[in-house]
């Protein structure tokens, strides 16, 4: 049985847009559990979920023949926060999956309206990084089968083809309104450019939410990555990977890859090396 299994019922909808949690559930649920559940999905997770049909998301949402509700929680669409807030509002059992405990609180908030989940799933290897002072009354902790397989084969695959000196894994900031800005990601991937005073060979992955277009000065500055490749394939062939903080950063520090993370202080775009 995986991790998930227990959390689901014969009448369970999944909701996913974000990538993250949509490849968590994936993951960890058996495929018989998943193909008798209603799957409401957008963005990202389309494709993630692309062996199950999902129902119609255009249309008005009922939730009359659902005996729970099993999310994701990410930041690049409301879709996730919609069908929790609904789940509530009609007193059904709703289930988060977060992926990493950074912005918690602010999961479940949009335009000032607050979510409290019956349950927020978080992987074991998060739990630690839960903010002070948060209501753990309602956490459960599951165990991410896929961490280690993914870890693995990063490790395995850095052996066989070291193909890039870097990959620049593609990830927005976003604000407090889940808003995310992409424009950054390429002011840092021109930085981390720039520094590279040897050249080599640079990649860049797009974020699966990304629609901006790669500037036309980036272009014959990086080799793009095929959209058939997966991110596990492009961590594995760099020698570094850096990126806005992320789970895919933290697979890589788990891997033993060199990896640097970029972030913003006092107002000043800043590139360090990222330690667990």
């Amino acid at each position: 049985m995986a991790s998930l299994d227990r959390f689901f019922t014969p009448r369970t909808l999944v909701a996913c847009h974000d990538a993250g949690a949509a490849q968590m559930i994936i993951d960890n649920t058996s495929e018989d559990v998943l193909r008798a559940c209603m799957l409401v999905l957008r963005g990202p997770a389309t494709r993630i979920f692309s062996n199950y049909g999902s129902i119609d998301v255009d249309q008005p949402l009922s939730l009359t023949d659902v005996d729970n509700v099993i999310t994701g929680t990410g930041w690049q669409h409301t879709h996730e926060f919609r069908v929790l807030a609904e789940a509530d509002r009609k007193g059904i059992p709703n289930i988060a999956v977060v992926d990493r405990a950074t912005n918690l609180q602010l999961r479940f908030l949009r335009g000032g309206h607050t979510v409290s989940p019956s349950v927020i799933l978080i992987p074991e290897y998060e739990i630690s990084k839960l903010p002070k002072g948060f209501n753990k009354k309602n956490i459960e902790v599951f165990v991410d089968d896929s961490w280690l397989r993914q870890v693995e084969t990063i490790r395995r695959k850095a052996l066989q083809n070291p193909a890039l000196d870097s990959i620049f894994i593609g990830q927005p900031l976003v604000d407090n309104e889940g808003i995310p800005d992409f424009d950054i990601q390429y002011r840092f991937l021109r930085q981390w450019l720039d520094l590279q005073v040897n050249g080599g060979l640079n990649g860049f992955r797009p974020h699966p939410s990304d629609r901006s277009t790669l500037p036309a000065d980036l272009k014959h500055r990086v080799v793009l990555s095929d959209s058939r490749t997966t991110a596990i394939e492009d961590i594995s062939r760099a020698s570094a990977v850096i990126g806005i903080d992320s789970f895919l950063l933290e697979l890589s520090i788990e891997a033993r890859k060199k990896t640097f993370r970029c972030f913003v202080s006092k107002n000043q775009l800043k590139i360090e090396e990222f330690h667990r």
